[in-house]
């Protein structure tokens, strides 16, 4: 049986957590749940903040189910869920398949998984997800000099600076990368250790093309703030940024329409958690 996480299971739900992913206490899991919450999309679109597996009365396994919307030029909004921490008891793996297929029947527009384990990666494309990442790419903010100018979050459209905001208040950083000729782009940022040094991974970038033309402006904020290094994804879809490809390395899939050209993992673990 496949039930929403909820007041009453909620200690459950965190034993289960801490169970599956050691590295994060009891109360770090439960901090994670309140940041789910703390967004606030989950409530406002009635999708639980995840879902525990219970057989013969015992909770087995555990996934969150995190939910966020997206402003779609004067059409519909349109509704994200980001499958996450994804814990089965190793009795009962054999039932993970009949997990999956009861959460992707969450209503939603876009799925992503963004960081699903070995094991997980093999039996996503039997349920319509598919790898939009070859790899990462880490990049030295030295290397790179001139082009354009990052901007505050001003002269960017109110919903999108709204969604950014929001995600700032978990430990991103939002700016407004202007090209050359103009042109703005609204990037989110968060700093993370790679090897001891801090590195400014890209969480939401609404044209990478802009971004990846522009990096000199990016790298000389970053070094402002003692940043070395840039750590973007690197698509499937075309050729990576330059930068060392790790490639193989944290791959991301999703299961609905995606723009090539964006990076977008707002709403995920990676944007609200110390992942």
């Amino acid at each position: 049986m496949i039930e929403p996480i909820e007041e009453s299971n909620f200690g459950e739900a965190v034993g289960l957590l801490a169970e599956g992913f050691p590295r994060g206490s009891r109360a770090y899991w439960a901090g994670a749940l309140e940041r789910i919450d703390a967004l606030g999309e989950n409530r406002a679109l009635g999708i639980p903040l995840g879902h525990i597996m219970r057989t013969d009365g015992r909770a087995q396994g555990v996934a969150l189910t995190i939910a966020s919307r997206r402003p779609d030029h004067g059409e519909r909004e349109r509704v994200h869920v980001n499958y996450a921490a994804w814990y089965v008891a190793p009795d009962q793996r054999w039932r993970a398949p009949l997990m999956m297929r009861a959460l992707i029947r969450t209503p939603c527009d876009v799925f992503t998984d963004l960081t699903p384990s070995t094991a997980v990666r093999a039996i996503l494309p039997s349920f319509g997800f598919k790898q939009i990442t070859q790899g990462i790419v880490l990049d030295i903010t030295a290397l790179h000099q001139g082009g354009g100018e990052v901007l505050d979050l001003g002269a960017v459209p109110t919903q999108t600076r709204a969604l950014l905001s929001t995600h700032a208040r978990f430990g991103g950083q939002a700016v407004a990368l202007q090209s050359r000729d103009g042109a703005l782009t609204p990037i989110l940022y968060k700093i993370v250790k790679w090897r001891g040094l801090r590195a400014a991974h890209i969480l939401y970038c609404a044209s990478n093309r802009l971004l990846h033309g522009h990096l000199g402006a990016l790298a000389k904020h970053l070094r402002r703030e003692g940043i070395g290094l840039i750590k973007l994804d690197a698509s499937v879809d075309g050729p990576p940024p330059r930068g060392w490809l790790r490639k193989g390395r944290e791959l991301r899939f999703v299961r609905g329409p995606t723009r090539p050209d964006v990076t977008d993992y707002l709403g995920s673990e990676l944007s609200l958690f110390d992942w």
